[in-house]
């Protein structure tokens, strides 16, 4: 039998309603996931001053200094300069200092 012409709206109402479902849930997933990127970047940030301004603290340096060490430590053992931050403020690593040219 052919489709009546209510029968034939609905489907397409159905089908506009489920088109834009997914578009909504595609978008969402979207948002969610640079929510989330943000929200680590914000951390690592975070924990990257707090760790520069313990070496600056403790090495009489300035902050540039002491991102100079981190990021040396960080590139000598091949681990991320969020994880060095890291091992510094909660663990106690320090990296060692430069000699002074």
């Amino acid at each position: 039998r052919d489709w009546t012409p209510t029968e034939i709206e609905t489907a397409r109402l159905l089908a506009d309603m489920a088109a834009s479902y997914v578009a909504n849930a595609s978008d969402l997933e979207k948002l969610q996931r640079t929510a989330e990127q943000l929200r680590y970047a914000l951390e690592s940030r975070i924990i990257i001053e707090q760790a520069k301004g313990i070496l600056a603290a403790e090495y009489h340096c300035t902050v540039d200094q002491a991102f100079v060490l981190l990021r040396d430590q960080s590139r000598t053992h091949g681990a991320r300069l969020r994880e060095v931050a890291h091992a510094v403020v909660h663990l106690g690593l320090r990296p060692p200092r430069k000699p002074r040219n």
